[in-house]
Order: C-alpha cells, then structure tokens, then sequence
C-alpha cells in the first residue's frame, strides 16, 4: 500500500483467517495526517517513517478490519474471509475501491502548520516551575511533561544550558489524538514519535543556545525549549 497525502492507494484488501499477513507500507508522506495509522480491532497505532513500513498480523476473526489515521479522515479495511464468504458478504460496494476523504475535508489537515487538528487550542506558555533534574552518571539535564488530550502537554516551556546534554521525557497518559497525536522538537529531535496511552517517549539531544519549538510532526506549536 502506498500512503500519501491524499490518503492510502489501495485501501482495500481481501484476507485469510488465520493466516500471517505482512502489510508493506510505502509512506510518501510522512508528516501527513495520514501518516498517523490506526486499526482499532488490533489495538494497533503506528506513525508511518518515511520509506517502508512493515506491520504483521494474523485475522482471528472474518469480516470487516477498518483501518484509518487517526483522525478518521482517511479510511481503508481488510476483509477477512474463511474461504466460504468473500468481501462481497461484509461491504454491499467492497469491489469498489473505499474512496479517500474529499479534497475539500483533507485541506482542514494541511502540511503548511495550518492544521485545525489541535482543538483550535492556541500554545499558552506554561514554565516548568523546577529547574532541571540532573543525572550524575550521565550529565544529561533532564526534563519532563505530562500528555492529556484536554491539556496537550504541561508543562510546556523550559530552560535549559546550552551545550550539555538533555533528557526530554513525555508521559502519555492518553492516546494523541489527529496531527497532535506525535510529538517533535525540530532543530533538535527531528523524528515524530506517537503518544500513546501508558508509554512513556524519551528524547535526547544536546542543544545550541537558542530557542526551540515543540511541535507536532505537521508543524503546530505546543511548546518552547530555551537553551541559555
């Protein structure tokens, strides 16, 4: 499959219950809101990197297997048979190719940062009150946040020494949710990484003096690093 921004070409697929399937994904665009990829019946989300991406599995159960991004607008499925049904059985159009979203929903998402997919939330400074933590054996500056989707992170600002290396946890307590459903520092960790519920994100990174912007993958503003 190829993913792109316009969506996933193909997005529908006939499959074997009880079979391994190996989902090879192309992803063209990797800052995309379609990039954000999740199939809600395998617990599964991933963020798609630029390039091949592979995601196994093995259908448990016949029928429909809806995947989409994260925020719904572009959609696809596996149709899961066990040799006496066919896709035809789960989806009255499944010959027909499920269409992308329509260009005129997808310019809400697009790739400029003009993403309405924050909430219409605006970035509201939120100064970490302690200084940063400091690890002995490693002399890296450790800072933290905290994820929720009524919150987005918090705090958001922090300082830190120029030059010396920094620890940047994120603690996500739910699932990230459209285009801010990753998390990047560009200057200083350039990789989007999802927030998902429980897990906990660590970046690192040793930064020059200036100011620094945390952002989503696509570009929209939730926080400041400043490097003295």
């Amino acid at each position: 499959m190829v993913e792109n921004a316009s969506g996933y070409s193909p997005n529908q697929f006939t499959i074997k219950k009880g079979m391994p399937v190996r989902w090879v994904i192309d992803a063209q665009a990797p800052y995309s809101c379609a990039s954000s990829l999740v199939i809600p019946k395998l617990n599964l989300r991933k963020n798609l990197q630029a390039g091949e991406n592979i995601i196994e599995f093995t259908p448990k159960d016949i029928g429909r297997l809806p995947f989409s991004c994260s925020m719904g607008m572009y959609t696809g499925a596996f149709y899961v048979t066990d040799g006496t049904t066919s896709a035809a059985d789960f989806q009255p159009n499944a010959k027909q190719a499920l269409a992308p979203a329509a260009a005129a929903n997808a310019g809400s998402c697009g790739a400029s940062g003009g993403c309405g997919c924050g909430g219409g939330r605006k970035f509201v400074p939120q100064a970490d009150p302690t200084p940063p933590a400091a690890d002995t054996a490693t002399d890296e500056q450790i800072i933290k946040t905290t994820y929720t989707y009524a919150e987005d992170i918090q705090p958001n600002t922090f300082t830190v020494k120029a030059g010396l290396p920094v620890r940047f946890e994120v603690d996500a307590k739910e699932n990230g949710s459209g285009c801010m459903s990753t998390i990047m520092i560009p200057g200083l960790y350039n990789t989007p990484q999802l927030l998902s519920a429980g897990e906990k994100i660590v970046m690192q990174f040793t930064p020059d003096a200036g100011s620094y912007q945390i952002t989503c993958a696509m570009g929209v503003p939730r926080g400041t690093i400043i490097a003295e």
